[in-house]
């Protein structure tokens, strides 16, 4: 009976503990989320990021069959990204990078996000659909 009951406060304590850092982690990581939007835009380099792509479908559900699976990504930018500037970083919820926002999406992007310091950074939220496609897993999002 002593063991058990040990067990049974070990448990709790855990449970406890693992929805405190829940909570830590919402608060951290707050993020904006924006509408879905029939209109909806390709990632760019998702062919470079095949291994993330093939283990964010595996977790999602998706296969291979064409079948396209609603999943949420999440959206930062790159300020100091020595190419763009404005670039925005796709990435799982699990923070594995997939790709970037076309280059001509990403004003839009920034247009949603209320105004910050520079210095501060942001991430959102977006649905999005995964689905292969000629050999290639891709993810679109709906602006």
């Amino acid at each position: 009976m002593g063991f058990m009951k040990k067990l049974g406060k070990a448990i709790e304590k855990a449970a406890k503990e693992a929805e405190k850092q829940s909570k830590q982690n919402a608060k951290q990581n707050a993020r904006l989320e924006m509408e879905a939007n029939p209109e909806a835009f390709t990632i760019a380099g998702a062919s470079y990021r095949q291994s993330a792509f093939r283990q964010f479908a595996k977790e999602s559900g998706c296969d291979r069959s064409g079948k396209r699976i609603r999943v949420k990504v999440v959206l930062m930018p790159e300020p100091d990204n020595p190419k763009d500037p404005d670039a925005i970083a796709v990435f799982t919820p699990r923070m594995q990078q997939l790709g970037y926002i076309p280059a001509d999406m990403t004003a839009y992007i920034h247009a949603k996000i209320p105004p910050i310091n520079r210095k501060q950074t942001w991430k959102i939220t977006a649905t999005a659909e995964l689905y292969w496609w000629k050999n290639l897993y891709l993810v679109n999002i709906w602006s």
